[in-house]
């Protein structure tokens, strides 16, 4: 699909013609579809040769590393009541998916649809309206702002520093009682988590958008939507005047509720997610570069050309504390957060681990592995630092969907050489996942087990069914990563982020998973707001009335989803994608038959016969490469997966325990083919292949962690 670019004041004649025709080009490829609908009513992956053989040798441990202590028979217990969010796509996805596929809409709505996905300017839109009303489509409207309706006019109040617009939370809350497939469903508190940043329009100016963003953890999906926005040539100046419209509204949701259809909800404010800067922002406190900057507690750092803090313990802080303004050097003054009722601030504003960990703690130790600043002893030469580069490209063939970026020359993602530039996303895939792989061997042992402690630790406050079990473990461990730390890099290095650590293990006991209180969803929602700014006229209220277009847009089609029926939905939870084959499936066996299946979405992962999405962990603990989705022959409506367990099963690493704690497994010696149902499927595994055929090769396989 060709992909229309944005016309500003400065876009020049030549330009601005060929993005018209553009345009055009895609209309009309657009209407040849629709018009033949009217009159009808395997990439060559290469193998991944020489696969690194790095897990044969043992791991040294270091001493007095913590222990967990475990039965390996029953390592894990399965919460079968506990319902995992699944992974979050924002509106326009979801959006776009619906028109994608079986939701009946008008040819109006695909216009509509087609116009907010390309960001298709108006003036633009407007000329293929006319030609669209005069070639067929007489019902057709002429102006965009119908089409789209786009609110006729923008409510925003000056307050220092800029301008800000109020777009209502109680209007979401309704949407989501008003939506006729949750209507049943909603709980009767909903759990608000709020995120606030910056974000620069463009890098040309210092013009910024501050939005106020929100969704509801205990609604699954973590639909974010937007309660505020400010715009400013800077930060706003008023910490408490940029929050005033939202503090006021919601003290009465909290109070009260909010009654609709005599369905009365309750309201608690769940969390306030923040970077740094940010939070210190919203608090009115200390920014993270002070030396009393930590909002959990009292620690006092020292100074070396910048904050560090080499002690681990000090005396925690408390919502008492905070609310009387008791720490003179940490508070800059009053913040209007203390309003809100039954809000803990010290508990409820959350150590965020996308910016603590994927983008501070990863981001500082890869750059102190690949650059030299102060003749530093961790770096590592330039001919390792290319072997990790060629190693992440290998391994990015294996990278399933649920990866936004994937490691290859041609990516998005950038090299292991340029991680200073990693998103959070790539510093999260990198800790996760490929590092264990790629750093064996090229770091020493002392770094190598050090970064392991941190993998394992994440991994378990990530985990829906290890977080709370083993949380004390994973605040060990933690503990023990920052003063490894400090030996392995030194007191230099121990800033704010690296302190961050001690604190993150009790954010995974209030709030779950860390993945129910990280900033992924509220990045994800942020970054396409730039394009909903085309000119640098009224940029605030450009992205207002770009925001409610599809809010508008989603409520109608989502109003339309609901009173259609999915034929190819099997048990409300799972749901076969593509068209299906009755040829070149894959293999059969006895019990199996036609039509086969390509892919098989489920709440919490898509599986399929691809080499990518083909690696599964039954409930038994079996690893299984899926050859084929096809249908049982005892059932029509009963969808089976086709393929070979691995026979052999080995731990990857034993330090700082065994990686079958965490189900990774270095695996070879696939069986003959067997059938399994999908109701047995427990979770998605990653399998990283060296080599395609059934041989006795070792592969490596460990669970999809992350669910945002």
């Amino acid at each position: 699909m060709l992909r229309i670019k944005k016309i500003s004041s400065s876009t020049s004649k030549s330009t601005k013609l060929r993005i018209k025709k553009k345009a055009q080009l895609e209309a009309s490829a657009l209407l040849e579809e629709a018009f033949s609908k009217q009159k009808s009513n395997n990439n060559n992956n290469p193998q991944l040769n020489n696969f690194i053989s790095i897990f044969e040798t043992q791991n040294k441990s270091f001493n007095n590393i913590p222990a967990v202590v475990y039965k390996n028979d029953n390592i894990i217990e399965k919460n079968t009541e506990q319902e995992i969010l699944s992974k979050n796509n924002s509106s326009d996805d979801d959006l776009y998916d619906m028109i994608e596929s079986n939701v009946k809409v008008t040819f109006q709505d695909l216009i509509a649809g087609w116009a907010l996905k390309n960001c298709v300017p108006h003036l633009i839109l407007n000329e293929l309206l006319k030609i669209l009303k005069s070639n067929g489509h007489p019902d057709m409207c002429v102006d965009s702002r119908t089409l789209l309706k786009t609110p006729p006019l923008t409510v925003s109040r000056n307050i220092s520093g800029g301008q800000y617009i109020h777009f209502s939370l109680t209007s979401e809350i309704v949407r989501l009682l008003i939506d006729s497939q949750l209507s049943n469903k909603i709980p009767n508190t909903l759990q608000l988590m709020v995120g606030i940043d910056g974000l620069p329009i463009s890098r040309s100016t210092q013009s910024e958008i501050w939005p106020i963003l929100g969704y509801f953890s205990n609604i699954p999906g973590k639909q974010v939507f937007a309660i505020g926005a400010f715009h400013g040539q800077s930060k706003p100046k008023d910490c408490n005047e940029f929050l005033h419209d939202f503090v006021e509204e919601i003290i009465p949701l909290i109070n009260v509720g909010i009654v609709y259809n005599n369905k009365h909800v309750k309201i608690v404010l769940h969390g306030i997610i923040c970077d740094a800067p940010a939070k210190s922002f919203v608090l009115n406190t200390l920014g993270h570069t002070g030396k009393v900057s930590c909002s959990k507690c009292t620690i006092e750092g020292i100074w070396l050309s910048k904050a560090c803090f080499p002690i681990i313990d000090a005396p925690l802080r408390t919502d008492e504390s905070f609310r009387k303004y008791e720490d003179s050097r940490y508070h800059n003054g009053p913040t209007i957060l203390v309003n809100i009722p039954k809000f803990s601030i010290v508990e409820s504003c959350i150590i965020d681990y996308m910016h603590l960990i994927c983008e501070g703690v990863v981001l500082k130790i890869v750059n102190l592995w690949i650059t030299g600043v102060n003749k530093n002893p961790t770096k590592l030469p330039d001919n390792l630092i290319q072997v990790v580069n060629k190693r992440l490209n290998r391994l990015a063939t294996y990278i399933p969907l649920e990866f936004q970026r994937k490691q290859t020359e041609n990516s998005r993602m950038h090299p292991f050489s340029q991680a200073s530039r990693w998103k959070a996303t790539e510093s999260r895939q990198f800790l996760l996942y490929t590092s264990v792989i790629c750093i064996k061997g090229v770091v020493s042992d002392d770094i190598y087990n050090n970064f392991i402690v941190l993998c394992v630790a994440m991994r378990i406050l990530l985990s829906p069914s290890m977080h709370k079990t083993f949380n004390e473990y994973a605040n060990q461990l933690l503990r023990y990563f920052v003063s490894t730390f400090r030996t392995l890099y030194g007191i230099q290095h121990m800033t704010y982020n690296i302190h961050g650590l001690i604190h993150l293990a009790k954010e995974a006991l209030k709030y779950d998973e860390l993945d129910q209180c990280s900033a992924f969803p509220f990045e994800s929602f942020m970054q396409p707001l730039k394009k909903d700014i085309r000119s640098p006229v009224k940029p605030l209220q450009q992205l207002a009335r770009r925001y409610m277009e599809r809010r508008n847009f989603y409520d109608k089609i989502a109003l339309t989803k609901h009173d259609i029926s999915d034929e190819n939905q099997l048990n409300g939870d799972i749901q076969l994608l593509g068209k299906p084959m009755f040829k070149n499936g894959g293999p059969l066996t006895s019990i199996t038959k036609y039509p086969q299946y390509k892919r098989v979405k489920t709440t919490n992962f898509t599986i399929g016969t691809n080499m990518q999405d083909c690696c599964v962990q039954m409930d038994n603990k079996d690893i299984v490469i899926i050859e084929s989705i096809a249908t049982s022959i005892f059932s029509d409506s009963e969808v089976v997966i086709v393929g070979r367990k691995y026979k052999t099963l080995c731990n990857i690493f034993d330090s700082p325990c065994e990686s079958k704690f965490l189900d990774m497994y270095s695996v070879s010696n696939l069986e003959m083919l067997n059938v399994w149902p999908l109701s047995k499927i427990e979770k998605k595994m990653i399998c990283f292949r060296s080599n395609l055929s059934h041989s006795q090769n070792t592969d490596i396989v460990m669970p999809l962690i992350h669910h945002t």
